[in-house]
């Protein structure tokens, strides 16, 4: 029986870390910790080499430069959020992600 659950995230900012140790909060408040979009999926395809999850959630961060290096990626991302393509946000849904690591319970090896 496993002691410890590998919550991994991908984040080019950081905010998805709290997003991270919300889902990791909810397992351990559970108890799971104690006996036990396509884009954005393509960039868990190293990991999925390494380890088969036992499931996968998907969720969005929030849109914050102060973290971001100067580069292509954050310049188009500047770009778009001055053009109003994609709002500059908070666009973490906490209780999507709380619903989804609680459901993550029963099917984590007892």
């Amino acid at each position: 029986m496993p002691d410890k659950i590998l919550v991994a995230y991908a984040s080019r900012a950081g905010s998805t870390a709290g997003v991270a140790e919300a889902i990791g909060e909810t397992l351990a408040e559970s108890g799971a910790g104690d006996r036990h979009r396509q884009g954005v999926s393509t960039w868990l395809e190293p990991v999925r080499t390494l380890v088969k999850p036992a499931s996968e959630g998907l969720f969005a961060g929030a849109l914050d430069f102060s973290g971001m290096p100067l580069g292509f990626d954050s310049l188009s991302m500047r770009a778009a959020a001055a053009l109003g393509i994609f709002p500059r946000s908070d666009h973490r849904d906490w209780d999507a992600i709380h619903a989804w690591a609680a459901a993550l319970e029963p099917i984590l090896p007892a």
